[in-house]
């Protein structure tokens, strides 16, 4: 398992004495974390944000951006918290981390007969048969990382936007994994 950590970048100096709203880059969906049900967000991650920003006397704006742009958009200053953000060195030197939020383990989720045999990520590369839905920007680790660079794998893993995208893949057979 690898702990996930809340990253929370304030930009004190931007907003007036008055003014206390943290604004939150999320996805639409990301069950049981986030979810856009009946115009109201819900979920475990809604909820601990609500609650922390409430300690405080603040508020939380919900702005609703795949993954990569929020990255984006909290390096510009235009979002103030970012949750489910895989602390790595090269994050670390751009992020504040401020500790972990929950911890949970990441599995690759695939049509049956798709990836027979293959236990660890070491064995995708020689026991694979299909291609892997992968969210754009998101860290899985130096390992799957490296093979998402090395030129004779890299060709197995297909970026998405948002994990909605990766179901409606999966469904389709457009993909034979993603992960889970």
């Amino acid at each position: 398992m690898r702990p996930l950590v809340l990253a929370i970048a304030f930009i004190i100096g931007c907003f007036p004495a008055y003014s206390c709203t943290f604004r939150f880059g999320n996805e639409i969906s990301f069950r049981p974390f986030i979810e856009l049900q009946d115009n109201n967000w819900q979920g475990l991650t809604v909820e601990l944000l609500q609650m922390l920003v409430q300690d405080v006397g603040c508020a939380l704006e919900f702005i609703p951006s795949p993954w990569l742009r929020s990255l984006r958009l909290i390096e510009q200053g235009e979002l103030d918290v970012l949750t489910h953000l895989t602390y790595n060195h090269e994050r670390a030197a751009r992020f504040a981390f401020i500790g972990p939020h929950h911890l949970e383990s990441i599995y690759l989720v695939a049509v049956a007969d798709a990836f027979p045999g293959v236990s660890s990520i070491g064995q995708l590369s020689s026991k694979g048969a299909g291609f892997i839905a992968l969210l754009n920007g998101a860290y899985y680790g130096q390992e799957l990382d490296a093979m998402m660079k090395h030129k004779r794998t890299q060709e197995f893993f297909i970026a998405i936007v948002s994990n909605q995208d990766k179901l409606l893949l999966l469904a389709n057979g457009r993909v034979q994994g993603g992960n889970g």
